[in-house]
């Protein structure tokens, strides 16, 4: 029987795993819709003191299954999502949906820039496209969306 998620705030001690989480999740679950190049240049984006800094300032939130981190995600002041990440082992599992919801609790109008991997989770909860666009890391293009959503 699955065990119940509970989604609590981040704290300093979280940031090692998940670290880890992001580098799986893009590595394992993206590895269909970008080449190794781009998952490298994703992943090299990571730093430990800057995302302990961006938790720290953000709303940001852990999802838990059992005494395991199963994923996280956070938003700014302005309803910017900047994380939604989830452990390729808690996928397919209500995790991303629960954090999302935490994360909209607070905010009527929402903004994300959604993996073409996520583009059908986030379009699937009411976002809309407003563009495709391409980030650069490393001087490598990824393709990813900016979509939208207002409460009605």
């Amino acid at each position: 029987m699955d065990q119940e998620i509970v989604i609590r705030r981040y704290q300093k001690d979280d940031l090692n795993t998940l670290l880890s989480i992001f580098e799986k999740a893009i590595r394992q679950t993206c590895q269909n819709d970008y080449t190794i190049e781009q998952i490298n240049a994703w992943t090299a984006g990571k730093n430990a003191k800057n995302w302990d800094e961006i938790l720290q300032k953000h709303f940001s939130y852990v999802a838990t299954i059992g005494k395991n981190i199963a994923g996280f995600g956070d938003v700014n002041e302005c309803g910017y999502i900047n994380f939604l990440h989830v452990d390729p082992i808690y996928q397919k599992r209500g995790v991303a949906t629960s954090l999302l919801k935490e994360l909209e609790r607070r905010f009527d109008n929402l903004e994300v820039d959604a993996s073409k991997t996520a583009l059908p989770f986030f379009l699937n909860r009411g976002y809309q496209i407003e563009k495709a666009q391409v980030v650069y890391r490393q001087n490598i293009g990824i393709e990813n969306y900016r979509l939208h959503k207002k409460k009605s």
